[in-house]
């Protein structure tokens, strides 16, 4: 349905999730991919699955807020695969905080991690298909589960913005630059996207090797919307989800005091932190501020 052959992909966070979908995918469709990850052993494992595949990639492990790594990325995709046509940045999942309960780090993590890191990898690329001289895509990833609000959607509200941005300043270079965002809450550690059924939205993998391909080409500074099942954690995304949250403040506001209840707060959210902290930052040591 979609061909890409002759093309290199870079994707990062193609570790899991929606980042390994889309690799697959563009991989597929005759890509060649340097497949991204901070872990190692998942980006290797990616590059892995395509080769078994009868494609070609390679595994490139690299921490997205290390601009010199990230530079040092988009040169390695030209010297392994002899190009960079493709560069698909998938936005990690933030963990959700309450406002009252956010953290100094965690806003530090959803800065540097994700929008500090798309910048370093959109400018890294770019350039280096400025140079080539043979234009090129740039696809931004929301995170899923960000229509649930908190810093994900803080993230996707960012990647909007700078879609439109940065589609202006490249056109000039024939590079387009757009954004996919999921439909359906989710988060990391999924394995799969899927068409649902009915629905009149492509996958992701799908999504992403249309932009990438001939038919996008004169689409630019767009977000595109898409289906996605990775709702494996999602309480992730949505960890004082909504209508819950609500009852339980209207509840504790008639029978006890502000500040138990921002005491009860930092505890949910403490808890909330132990469970997934080690997923989304390993080994920091959380410290609340004193107000």
């Amino acid at each position: 349905m979609f061909d890409l052959t002759g093309k290199v992909a870079v994707v990062t966070g193609a570790g899991d999730g929606l980042g390994r979908e889309i690799s697959l995918a563009l991989a597929r469709a005759g890509a060649s991919v340097l497949a991204v990850d901070h872990l190692p052993e998942l980006a290797e494992a990616t590059a892995c699955d395509i080769r078994e595949a009868g494609c070609e990639a390679e595994g490139f492990a690299v921490d997205v807020r290390d601009r010199a790594g990230i530079g040092y990325m988009a040169r390695a995709a030209v010297e392994a695969l002899g190009g960079l046509d493709i560069c698909v940045i998938c936005a990690p999942a933030a963990h959700h905080s309450n406002m009252l309960t956010l953290l100094e780090e965690e806003w530090d993590l959803l800065v540097a991690g994700s929008l500090k890191a798309m910048v370093a990898t959109t400018q890294a690329c770019a350039r280096e298909m400025v140079r080539l001289g043979t234009g090129g895509r740039i696809i931004l990833v929301a995170p899923a589960g960000h229509r649930g609000g908190g810093m994900s959607a803080v993230t996707a509200a960012a990647m909007e913005a700078m879609t439109r941005w940065w589609a202006e300043d490249l056109q000039p270079f024939d590079i387009t630059v757009n954004a996919l965002a999921p439909a359906l809450p989710g988060t990391r550690g999924g394995r799969g996207g899927g068409n649902e059924e009915g629905s009149g939205h492509p996958d992701a993998g799908s999504a992403a090797c249309w932009l990438a391909g001939d038919a996008a080409r004169d689409i630019s500074g767009a977000c595109h919307r898409f289906n996605s099942d990775l709702t494996d954690l999602d309480r992730l995304a949505h960890g004082t989800e909504g209508a819950a949250y609500r009852e339980f403040v209207r509840e504790a506001r008639a029978t006890a005091s502000g500040e138990a209840i921002l005491a009860e707060l930092d505890h949910l959210a403490d808890e909330s932190r132990a469970r997934y902290a080690p997923v989304l930052l390993p080994e920091r040591r959380w410290k609340r501020p004193e107000y």
